[in-house]
């Protein structure tokens, strides 16, 4: 081959590798473009025009875009004052521009930069003699998210004339806000398509008038329901359901809401909170998944996220969220406080304890140092008594100096959970009796709890009155009057299944319980998932109780602890014990009937589980 066809045939290949190249390099980066996660911040909009009259599209250009471009997937836009603020709330991608009258045309000269790596993405001017400044706007829209999102639309503009964009602008840039209303209304009028001047009216009228404004607003709203955009819409549901506490409504809206906006994290957060409390977990997970792809630096996100993995017994990935909670808040004592809850709930009971001791030894003042005391109960379960009594002597050394006057019904809880019953109602008792002790009402409740469990009805019936008389709060009337209701079997589900287990009628109990779990919020139903175990146990049913108990713990809230703690601990490890009788593990069962009997200590035995748990022991 000669050296003139070698050249040129390397030259070829050069070009045809450059070329290779190059296509894999703008596939790439055109693949970055598409699914990177984005926050944009739409900067002000100088008028350069030098006429005044043109101050009016400046105002109302950054909303025109940030409504158009917030349906974007995975891309955030929010407004900035400055390029500082924008980078200090994460901005990857910036949007400016300005006003411009050039060679007879007026328009927007705009730049969209990547202020990270200071370059500018995509810039030019959008002009015309005679602008019509919604089309412009719209134009706009469409030249700024071809740099942010490629092949992607935006979303149609709602503003459909100038009339109305004018009047809106006023709206935004007045300096008077009580004219503001009567801008937007009269936006309303000169376009009542317009969804985004309805929304701002009644984001206002909330604001200024209360109720009363904001549903006349709505109400004006409906009446032309047909000409206003799907999302609008249903931003404008939510506020009526807020308003009406219409839950129904208020999923349908924010299901509406996510669909058209995936990348909205707060609406997708509000959402998954409620199919967290109607319980439908796998529904909670999906939409925190999309918000966590959404905005993975976000560390409340993962915080979410975890709980809802854990709510449907994914514990392996809870975990992982957890971890990468705690590498976007390093310094927050509560990504280990919020691990620990989940390692608890899985059963990992030591890796709980030094994690909640992690999150004390960041912040011991953090929830009052209750990670102490949560690092105790992760102890107890797994049956290192002396090892709990350790972390409950610290804690609550650490509530004594700070003067807590609850200290003393949480160390009556754990003379409970050490099985001291006498001397945990007696110290109720000392409490109950002080009329001018804080905790007085709270503590005669419990104790009222207390007695109806041990079969002295009349001591019940009496303390439970008394409580009322001691209430100091409204908070404490309403707990006192929780704890009557439920000892006189009146109320829902909950307090009549509550006062059944208390009564010991078990197999009435299960069935109430069953409708009060159904009825509790997903996040905080540990106990009713416990009492219906439990009275499905002890009234000859402990196979119908393995999913409500199989893989998971407990975990109480503050209130709870008051109403429920003396019943949940330590039956449950009698539960477990029953169920791993019937599934045939007899090792495991004389575990759990171990450590039932290690924490009963002097309890009355009303139902024979003492008896049951020290026979199995000497099998």
């Amino acid at each position: 081959m000669s050296s003139n066809r070698r050249n040129a045939l390397i030259a070829g290949l050069a070009v045809m590798l450059a070329g290779l190249g190059f296509f894999f390099w703008n596939n790439a980066r055109v693949r970055k473009l598409t699914d990177s996660p984005q926050r944009v911040a739409i900067l002000p909009f100088e008028n350069q025009s030098g006429d005044p009259e043109l101050d009016w599209p400046a105002a109302v250009v950054r909303l025109s875009l940030a409504r158009q471009l917030e349906v974007l997937p995975r891309v955030t836009v929010f407004l900035a004052r400055s390029a500082s603020e924008a980078a200090a709330q994460g901005a990857t991608r910036t949007i400016t521009g300005a006003i411009v009258t050039q060679k007879g045309a007026s328009g927007f000269r705009f730049l969209v930069e990547d202020p990270q790596a200071r370059e500018a993405l995509s810039g030019g001017v959008i002009a015309t003699p005679k602008p019509q400044w919604t089309s412009l706007m719209a134009n706009l829209a469409a030249a700024v998210t071809s740099a942010i999102r490629p092949n992607v639309p935006a979303a149609p503009s709602q503003l459909h004339n100038d009339q109305a964009a004018r009047l809106l602008s006023e709206a935004l840039s007045a300096s008077d806000p009580a004219v503001v209303p009567a801008k937007l209304e009269q936006a309303t009028s000169a376009d009542p398509a317009c969804g985004w001047c309805w929304l701002l009216w009644a984001e206002d009228a909330a604001r200024r008038g209360g109720a009363p404004a904001l549903k006349s607003v709505l109400a004006a709203s409906r009446t032309h329901s047909k000409q206003i955009d799907l999302l609008s819409r249903a931003r404008l549901d939510l506020l009526e359901s807020n308003l009406t506490g219409d839950l129904p409504a208020r999923r349908s809206a924010l299901e509406r809401l996510t669909r058209a906006l995936p990348a909205d994290v707060g609406a997708l957060n509000q959402l998954a909170e409620l199919y967290t409390n109607q319980r439908q977990f796998d529904r909670a997970e999906a939409t925190l998944r999309l918000a966590v792809a959404a905005e993975s630096g976000r560390p409340e996100l993962w915080n979410s996220f975890g709980y809802a993995l854990s709510y449907l017994r994914r514990y392996p990935e809870a975990d992982l969220a957890m971890k990468e909670y705690e590498r976007a808040d390093p310094g927050s004592p509560n990504p280990p406080d919020s691990r620990g809850e989940i390692l608890m709930t899985s059963g990992r009971f030591r890796d709980a304890a030094k994690s909640f001791e992690a999150s004390w030894e960041k912040d011991k003042q953090f929830n009052h140092g209750i990670a102490l005391e949560k690092a105790a109960l992760a102890l107890w379960l797994n049956g290192e008594k002396k090892e709990a009594g350790q972390y409950l002597d610290r804690y609550l050394a650490a509530r004594a100096q700070a003067g807590d006057p609850a200290a003393e019904l949480v160390r009556a809880r754990w003379e409970y959970l050490f099985g001291q019953s006498a001397q945990a109602r007696a110290r109720l008792e000392r409490v109950a009796t002080r009329t001018d002790h804080p905790m007085a009402c709270v503590a005669s409740a419990m104790l009222a709890l207390r007695y109806l469990a041990a079969g002295d009805e009349p001591a019940a019936q009496s303390e439970a009155r008394r409580s009322l008389t001691l209430a100091r709060s409204p908070g404490q009337s309403g707990f006192a009057r929780f704890v009557v209701d439920a000892i006189n079997g009146a109320g829902g589900a909950e307090k009549q299944a509550l006062g059944l287990s208390l009564r010991g009628d078990w197999k009435s109990a299960a069935e109430v319980w069953k409708k009060a779990l159904s009825e509790a919020p997903g996040a905080a139903d540990g106990p009713h998932r416990e009492l219906l175990a439990l009275s499905l146990a002890l009234s000859g049913r402990a196979n119908e109780a393995r999913d409500l108990v199989a893989n998971r713990y407990p975990i109480l809230t503050e209130e709870q602890v008051l109403i429920y703690d003396f019943l949940v601990y330590p039956n449950l490890f009698y539960v477990r014990a029953e169920l791993a009788i019937a599934d045939k593990k007899p090792a495991d069962a004389q575990r759990q009937y171990d450590l039932f009997l290690q924490y009963a200590g002097d309890r009355p035995d009303r139902f024979g589980q003492l008896a049951r748990a020290r026979a199995a022991a000497r099998l």
